[in-house]
């Protein structure tokens, strides 16, 4: 029997993810942070919502950390063509994948929220609520600076995205509005900037919410014992030769030993 918290990873995929104002970008500087916290994450099921513009399941509730650690690996800007940063849809998408056949657990669940907290914006609010309501806690990963860093253009073009009068687009860590979100729903703000993720912090955090049961398995571990009629087998295949030796040639005897012992 196993026991843990339910988790979701929702990661930010938008374009000002491709900001440098952390080294080498806010979104393989995320996936490499995320990917060595889960590395030593073992209190439950993990599942991974990649969001934008809109948002979508990458991969479900799994045991298979590892499975999840590729997925997140693989995240990119262009898997989604709607830009924005829908957060409302993430977190409606991490809550929907938390509560399929909820049995009224008395534990809470958590959503581990990576984005730049940029253009926080439409129906977030109302998704924040309902995770208040549904007993999931989120915790926010700021990624970036507030000072901000030019947005690049990305599919392999140099150069700066530029607004409609030519300037620089700047897209900066809404850190104040993120921490505002954490609070709603009974969680803990974290960063991800000059210095890395304080994945001891957030794997306390989680372990707060309490475990419940999430699996159990009967497993049949054999033990292999054919040696033992296999060598009586041996054993009377040579005291066979060995009664037949009167009337058996000495080179018949000695090929007998030989099998054997081979």
């Amino acid at each position: 029997v196993q026991h843990g918290t339910d988790v979701v990873v929702a990661l930010d995929i938008s374009n000002s993810m491709l900001a440098q104002d952390v080294t080498p970008s806010r979104l393989v500087r995320a996936r490499a942070e995320v990917a060595s916290f889960l590395a030593g994450f073992d209190r439950g099921q993990v599942g991974l919502v990649l969001f934008a513009g809109q948002a979508f399941v990458q991969c479900p509730l799994t045991l298979d950390l590892g499975a999840v650690e590729l997925f997140l690996r693989m995240a990119d800007t262009d898997m989604i063509s709607e830009q924005g940063t829908a957060l409302g849809s993430a977190l409606e998408t991490s809550v929907d994948m938390l509560t399929v056949g909820d049995d009224a657990r008395p534990t809470r669940r958590a959503i581990i929220l990576v984005t730049d907290g940029e253009n926080l914006e439409g129906d977030w609010e109302e998704a924040a609520a309902r995770c208040a309501e549904q007993d999931v806690s989120v915790f926010p990963v700021g990624v970036g600076l507030e000072t901000g860093g030019l947005v690049p253009l990305g599919g392999g073009q140099e150069g700066y995205m530029k607004d409609e009068e030519g300037n620089g687009v700047l897209s900066r860590l809404d850190a104040d509005r993120l921490a505002g979100l954490a609070r709603a729903t009974g969680g803990v703000p974290f960063r991800i900037g000059p210095g890395s993720l304080d994945g001891e912090g957030l794997a306390d955090a989680l372990s707060g919410l309490g475990e419940h049961e999430l699996t159990s398995r009967h497993v049949a571990a054999y033990r292999e014992r054919y040696v033992w009629p296999l060598a009586l087998s041996a054993l009377m295949f040579f005291v066979r030769f060995l009664l037949r030796a009167r009337r058996t040639e000495p080179a018949a005897v000695v090929g007998a030993l030989i099998l054997c012992l081979g």
